[in-house]
């Protein structure tokens, strides 16, 4: 019997890794914060507010935008 038919008799798991990470949270008010948010290779700064979130940016973009260039982002 191998460890991993053991492991899956007792139902142990791996964790599965995160897919959505937040890297950092800055708060501005009670009420307003800035968060960076990481989906595999892409990372956007989302501002919360009590109206919902805005996408304020993706971290990176705007670099390219001015060098008029860049790699493909890979897709979430």
């Amino acid at each position: 019997m191998s460890l991993a038919s053991i492991a899956a008799a007792l139902g142990w798991r791996r964790p599965a890794p995160r897919v959505l990470v937040c890297d950092g949270a800055l708060w501005l008010t009670p009420r307003h914060s800035l968060h960076l948010v990481r989906c595999g290779a892409r990372q956007w700064l989302i501002a919360c507010h009590p109206g919902g979130a805005t996408v304020v940016d993706e971290v990176g973009a705007a670099q390219q935008r001015r060098s008029g260039g860049g790699r493909e982002a890979a897709a979430c």
